[in-house]
């Protein structure tokens, strides 16, 4: 690990001893591949990976794809995201990050992160950040290793023209060094290495951060190539890594007879044995800045089972007109939904999106699982980060199970980006059909027209 780790090393073996052997940074992690380190007091840093398209447009993990693995995984075999460049004509990066622990060193974690371009991309930083509440870190010590001057510590008050408080090339950064929140990241390789005051931008933290590529007047990273950042991440006392929670709903499935039911007109259900709606459709595709729709609905008995036929006008964003034909039909206990949404070209606004609703007394401690070629998985719960967005991919659909027990079976005609979400009461399962499905990023093109086809199921597995 090189003379100056050794020396670090040493440093916190004495504090580790002071502290006594009880206490641990335990470490959280968010199914879109950020981690949360947790000082024994409570105080938190965040660890996460981003990048600033042309212009200094800015995507962090919040705005990523999962392609394979979870955030479980950043700890095993590695996770695979991609991530949003904002200003680069939709186009992504690819990541692989991965942690390990270092033997004969437990409060060290080395990392790995690499970037790559499936076309060429123009931006200008792909990075690391570590983001320090300014409340717990205000005075705390600030080190450049082998770096540029560097403030000596975080400063009490924010000064608009000394937003940087070190930036330039190094073999590092540290901050707080001597106390429990101490964090040391020792780099493999020098990088650019930048310490930023961010509450001169009204935000509550400082950052560091350690660029794999940066470039003040932007660069294009080549198809295929890629930008590399790997290191040591060292506290003040051992770390202890997530370990999965296992969890059982308060109301279980496993057993019950499901079945996707018509009988609530255009708010399409899941029913068990007493026809008890376990879990829904919204009547309506989402968009919450659209004025009220205008319906129209039918409902046919035929030979083939249940037939509604909706019909919706409303008017999004910049007035531009919205339109919904909907048919629905469930038969043998299956539900097909085939639907065409038209928006104007001018609507920019909130996503359209096919909304499923999930009781957590059903479906807590349950897993999804994404339809696609890595089939990344998440499990529904509260996102340890706080974020309502516990999964994101792009995906031809959705299975969920809890344990070895398959409970629905979702599946569309096309991949799209498909969407999950934790609230107080429920998780959300969402298809998006139109609009702008990422926080502050474009993805997809608005006001095209979208035919699509879902078949839901329940209790099966179906053919990957």
């Amino acid at each position: 690990m090189g003379a100056r780790v050794g020396v670090v090393l040493i440093g916190m073996a004495l504090a580790i001893a002071q502290a006594g052997a009880q206490e641990q940074v335990r470490v959280e992690v968010s199914p879109l591949g950020a981690v949360r380190f947790r000082f024994p007091d409570g105080v938190t840093a965040d660890w996460f990976q981003a990048a600033m398209g042309a212009e200094w447009a800015y995507a962090n993990w919040w705005d990523g794809l999962m392609v394979e693995g979870n955030g479980q995984d950043l700890f095993t075999v590695g996770q695979r995201t991609q991530l949003p460049v904002r200003n680069a004509d939709d186009k992504v990066l690819d990541l692989f990050a991965q942690f390990a622990k270092v033997e004969g060193a437990p409060e060290v974690l080395h990392f790995t992160y690499r970037f790559s371009a499936p076309e060429a991309t123009r931006l200008n930083t792909a990075y690391i950040e570590c983001q320090l509440p300014a409340e717990q870190f205000v005075g705390a010590a600030l080190q450049a290793i082998d770096g540029p001057a560097c403030a000596p510590v975080l400063p009490a008050e924010a000064v608009e023209a000394q937003s940087h408080l070190t930036d330039g090339m190094g073999s590092g950064l540290a901050a707080a060094d001597g106390t429990s929140h101490g964090i040391w990241v020792q780099l493999d390789q020098p990088k650019w290495c930048i310490a930023v005051d961010v509450r001169v931008w009204k935000q509550p933290w400082f950052a560091l951060q350690f660029c794999a590529l940066a470039a003040a007047n932007g660069t294009t990273l080549a198809k295929d190539a890629t930008a590399e950042i790997s290191g040591n991440l060292v506290f003040a006392c051992p770390v202890k890594l997530p370990e999965p929670e296992t969890r059982t709903p308060a109301s279980s499935l496993v057993g019950e007879t499901l079945q996707w039911s018509a009988a609530d007109g255009a708010g399409l259900s899941l029913q068990n044995a007493k026809g008890e709606r376990v879990a829904w459709f919204h009547p309506l595709f989402g968009g919450g800045d659209a004025k009220p729709a205008r319906l129209k609905e039918e409902v046919r008995e035929g030979p083939e089972g249940r037939r509604i036929r909706l019909e919706a006008e409303w008017v999004g964003r910049r007035e531009a007109k919205l339109s919904l034909k909907q048919t629905a039909l469930v038969k043998d206990g299956a539900l097909e939904i085939e639907a065409e949404l038209v928006g104007d070209e001018a609507y920019d606004g909130t996503p359209i999106m096919r909304f499923l609703t999930l009781p957590r007394k059903h479906f807590d401690g349950c897993t999804a699982t994404f339809v696609s070629e890595g089939a990344p998985s998440v499990a529904l719960a509260s996102d340890p980060l706080g974020g309502n967005v516990i999964g994101r991919a792009m995906a031809r659909g959705l299975r969920i199970a809890q344990g070895d027990t398959p409970l629905i079976e979702l599946e569309a005609d096309a991949a799209r980006c498909w969407m999950i979400y934790a609230f107080e009461e429920s998780f959300g399962v969402a298809e998006c059909l139109l609009g702008n499905p990422l926080a502050r990023h474009g993805y997809g093109t608005s006001g095209n027209p979208c035919a699509s086809k879902l078949t839901c199921r329940a209790g099966r597995q179906g053919d990957r």
